[in-house]
């Protein structure tokens, strides 16, 4: 195993109460030969400031300063900056496992992408285990499945792991215009460039779930619907997948599907299809008749566990 330059590339925005745990779980890695790349975008708290402290101690940080223009610009500006042969996404407010990258590199040389478990926590309390539930080597359908599917694969970008030069070589961005599942279309993109996929069980990142409201905005929606179109070519030999997510989606944000042809057939498609589990199915019925019941039943569920999703 080479000791090769791995790139992690954070952006940040108003994270301040957390950011100094980021910092320094990723400076206790075992594994040290990393560029940590810091963007700050155009946070209006004192994230820059506590930035700032560490990057006059450790020379593998490096600290940049941009205006607000989305998650998605932030990150391709990370990726214009790195230099290291592996790229890590991490969000500003979660924390790293010592041995999260060294895991990661142990499976790199042979692998295009890795994928791993991780934790979920409130607070600073572990509330779940995430435990991805394949072993080994993955085929790219099962991944593609698992990147829609509530498996704990999903679409994240801070539980995988990303080979720059597939990145470079195919020219693989964050799209700027899309706001929500931007992660996804990523990790979609990536996926239909790699030979060989990885999927390792340890939990190697703790995911800071924190208060935020369900409401979508019509913005959101409409962003939302944007990703799910470009998702679609991800999907054409498992669409019954893609169209369980998608009609989640619309029956959740109430919008009127029934007088169409189209989103009808692919309902009946999509609870005749052997690839999605009873319970799936189940929630998708409600959904799509009584949505306030789910809604409801969740709502009970939030609040046994203190969270706001």
């Amino acid at each position: 195993m080479g000791e090769e330059l791995v790139s992690i590339i954070v952006p940040i925005y108003n994270t301040s109460l957390y950011i100094s745990d980021l910092i320094k779980s990723v400076q206790e890695q075992k594994y040290k030969n990393y560029e940590l790349i810091l963007i700050d975008n155009g946070s209006i708290d004192n994230s820059k400031e506590i930035c700032e402290k560490y990057l006059e101690k450790d020379k593998r940080i490096s600290l940049f300063i941009k205006k607000n223009e989305g998650v998605s610009k932030a990150r391709n500006f990370g990726l214009s900056k790195a230099n290291g042969k592996y790229i890590y996404f991490v969000d500003s407010d979660d924390i790293l496992n010592e041995d999260c990258i060294l895991s990661f590199i142990k499976e790199a040389e042979n692998y295009d992408l890795i994928c791993s478990g991780y934790y979920e926590m409130f607070v600073n309390k572990i509330i779940e285990k995430k435990i991805i539930n394949f072993r080994n080597e993955i085929k790219k359908e099962e991944i593609l499945m698992g990147v829609l599917n509530n498996n704990n694969i999903r679409g994240f970008l801070w539980n995988k792991f990303f080979k720059k030069d597939i990145i470079d070589k195919y020219d693989i961005k964050f799209q700027e215009d899309i706001k929500f599942l931007e992660d996804a279309l990523f990790v979609c993109e990536y996926i239909s460039h790699c030979n060989k996929i990885c999927v390792i069980p340890q939990c190697l990142y703790y995911y800071r779930m924190r208060k935020s409201s369900s409401v979508y905005s019509s913005n959101k929606i409409e962003s939302v619907r944007k990703a799910y179109i470009k998702l679609e070519k991800y999907y054409k030999n498992i669409n019954e997948i893609y169209w369980y997510n998608y009609l989640m989606f619309y029956y959740n944000n109430k919008l009127n599907l029934n007088s169409d042809e189209k989103y009808i057939k692919n309902f009946w498609k999509v609870m005749f299809a052997r690839n999605i589990s009873k319970k799936c199915k189940i929630k998708l019925v409600i959904y799509r008749f009584n949505p306030k019941i789910f809604k409801t039943v969740l709502k009970l569920k939030i609040k046994q566990n203190e969270l706001f999703v």
